[in-house]
């Protein structure tokens, strides 16, 4: 191997795929995906600042302007570390924090702060499900950003 490896040259090819980690992309790195421009790129890292990092690739289909492609084919351009999501401290955070968040509306928003402000600290995270402060569907959603701590 020595002594070929001076002769040894691995090119790679342009149109090759490297997958992304999601999470930690920055601009450059989502516009070297064909169908990713300077806008859609934004767009993507803007919509993960609002979130606190993407939890699941299906969050893709909520960006706008994501050519569908990409959208169809997630897997083969993206993986998503979930161990960096910013969590919402569910028994602390204020109105304001909480309903700048893309799952929390206003009504949403009011019946947890509501029911924390009547009932004290939650528990557990679950009891916004039990108590039917939230729908499901938007539980589901929601879920992987809040902690107690």
């Amino acid at each position: 191997y020595n002594k070929l490896e001076p002769y040894i040259s691995i090119e790679r090819d342009e149109n090759e795929i490297s997958i992304i980690e999601l999470n930690s992309a920055t601009k450059e790195q989502l516009k070297k995906i064909r169908g990713i421009g300077e806008k859609t790129a934004e767009r993507l890292i803007v919509y993960r600042t609002q979130l606190g990092g993407y939890s699941n690739l299906n969050q893709l289909d909520d960006v706008y302007g994501l050519d569908s492609t990409i959208k169809n084919n997630k897997t083969t351009y993206f993986i998503i570390n979930t161990e960096v999501l910013s969590k919402i401290r569910i028994n602390n955070v204020t109105f304001k924090e909480l309903l700048y968040h893309p799952y929390c509306d206003y009504n949403t928003t009011k019946k947890i702060i509501n029911y924390r402000e009547m009932h004290g600290d939650f528990i557990s995270i679950e009891q916004i499900l039990e108590n039917n402060l939230i729908k499901a569907k938007q539980y589901r959603k929601i879920a992987p950003y809040l902690t107690l701590k």
